[in-house]
């Protein structure tokens, strides 16, 4: 499908709104790579309005300087609940640390997630992420507070 090759708010600036046709189709697609990472606020809120967690595959969450409190107006929009299904790839970088908490204690719960980036300086304890260990196809993090050392001894 062409929605493939395109960024989410392509799609949505695109091809939402020029016939009911399309909008079921730009509506039902279920593969959006959602990139919150130095995003306007216009799509910000454009893609929060149209586009349901069940639809998400891949989510990079960001409260970086162009996109400060942006996770928190994410997660007051959604359920965490509503993502456990689909949601394959996830990356919190800066994100402050409510939450980053959040995110870390709902990660177990994410029955497709294969993929996780963590760029941050928050604390991240091993013990949450020991139990993804062994789902993760690929693991990424960036924090100065995370021991891996620790991580390995508690795998063991």
């Amino acid at each position: 499908m062409i929605f493939d090759y395109l960024s989410t708010c392509d799609i949505l600036h695109g091809f939402l709104k020029l016939s009911t046709y399309i909008n079921s189709i730009v509506l039902n697609y279920n593969h959006y790579q959602i990139n919150f990472r130095s995003i306007l606020k216009y799509d910000f809120d454009l893609i929060c309005q149209h586009i349901r967690p069940n639809k998400m595959v891949s989510l990079i969450l960001s409260d970086g300087i162009d996109t400060p409190h942006r996770s928190d107006v994410f997660l007051s929009l959604f359920k965490l609940e509503e993502f456990y299904l689909t949601l394959q790839c996830l990356t919190l970088q800066d994100i402050n640390n409510q939450s980053m908490e959040l995110m870390i204690n709902h990660l177990d719960k994410f029955n497709n997630l294969s993929s996780l980036t963590i760029l941050n300086n928050n604390l991240i304890p091993s013990s949450i992420l020991k139990n993804l260990f062994t789902r993760l196809i690929r693991l990424n993090i960036s924090c100065e507070w995370f021991s891996i050392v620790q991580w390995k001894n508690s795998i063991i």
